[in-house]
């Protein structure tokens, strides 16, 4: 699957797999709530996701993201 992201949507992707909230991805990244929203659905959209696990997934298929075990994914969004 060749999935092209701008370089924005690429940020937002990264973390996607840390269950952080759409609001605290913004915080992260300096944008907006409603960016990060708009983000994630042209995410959703160029992946054929319709919901985080199965964009993450994909995006882990597709090579945009590292493979990450569930339980790691879950110890990194405690840390934080």
């Amino acid at each position: 699957m060749t999935v092209s992201l701008t370089p924005a949507e690429t940020r937002v992707l990264s973390l996607l797999p840390t269950h952080r909230t759409l609001a605290a991805i913004g915080t992260q990244l300096g944008i907006d709530r409603p960016t990060v929203k708009t983000h994630v659905e042209h995410i959703y959209k160029k992946l054929g996701a319709t919901d985080r696990a199965e964009a993450v997934a994909l995006a882990e298929g597709a090579g945009l993201l590292p493979h990450q075990p569930a339980t790691e994914s879950w110890a990194r969004a405690g840390s934080t």
